[in-house]
């Protein structure tokens, strides 16, 4: 299948799959990739700081100038994710002190169980799981802890709670326009998929992080959820 996408993105997927040797990605990049085009697409990814850090640690790669500009990217990338960090584990902080429950969802999960950092696992928004009706008093918490509620023209909030499946967006407190989702469920209730909070909430996984408590999903519900938000939710 790879053969069949473009230049810059067999680049982008060797970036991230450890059996692609350097020597592979050095006779890639000897093929005359577009620069422009392969750092748009990393940044559309939010792969750019995974770009960065491989080519300038790639043995035998002279960095051209046009892709100098990466270097900047992936510190503000950095900054940010790290900030976020810290904002993620201030909610998962509020929430506990209220005796909440939360899982947290894809990235924002992954980032703090199996990469090494949420600079490693870069994102655009955090998704969490509300306890079974728990949502409400969860979003609650988090808008009176700072996050404040995205006012979305054209779409009546109590529409969004019963029929979609999470509460109204959340935006981080300070500013850098990070979103948080309070789920209520993993797809919309019009979606065809039997995969329930209760389930994940089943087997859910404890963690502790710098004394703040959360969840993730079981390995199983891991790859499901995020295999079905994939094909289904972003059509592949």
């Amino acid at each position: 299948m790879l053969k069949h996408l473009g230049l810059e993105a067999q680049i982008l997927h060797g970036m991230v799959n450890p059996t692609i040797t350097d020597e592979a990605l050095l006779a890639m990049f000897e093929r005359g990739p577009s620069w422009p085009r392969l750092i748009w697409l990393a940044q559309h990814e939010r792969a750019e700081a995974t770009l960065w850090r491989r080519i300038s640690t790639l043995p035998g790669f002279t960095i051209p100038e046009e892709a100098t500009q990466l270097r900047s990217i992936t510190m503000v990338s950095d900054f940010r994710m790290e900030h976020l960090r810290g904002q993620v584990l201030k909610a998962l902080g509020t929430l506990d002190e209220a005796g909440l429950k939360a899982i947290l969802l894809k990235g924002s999960g992954l980032a703090l169980t199996v990469y090494d950092s949420y600079a490693e696992r870069p994102m655009i928004d955090v998704d969490l799981m509300a306890y079974p009706g728990k949502a409400k008093e969860t979003w609650e918490a988090l808008r009176e802890s700072g996050w404040r509620a995205l006012q979305m023209k054209g779409l009546d909030p109590e529409f969004r709670e019963v029929h979609h499946h999470h509460m109204t967006h959340l935006v981080e407190p300070s500013g850098t326009g990070v979103t948080l989702e309070v789920h209520t469920g993993l797809f919309v209730t019009a979606g065809p998929f039997a995969l329930e909070p209760e389930d994940l909430w089943r087997d859910a996984i404890e963690h502790e992080v710098e004394g703040r408590r959360f969840y993730t999903p079981s390995t199983a519900h891991q790859i499901i959820h995020l295999s079905i938000h994939f094909a289904w939710s972003h059509l592949m």
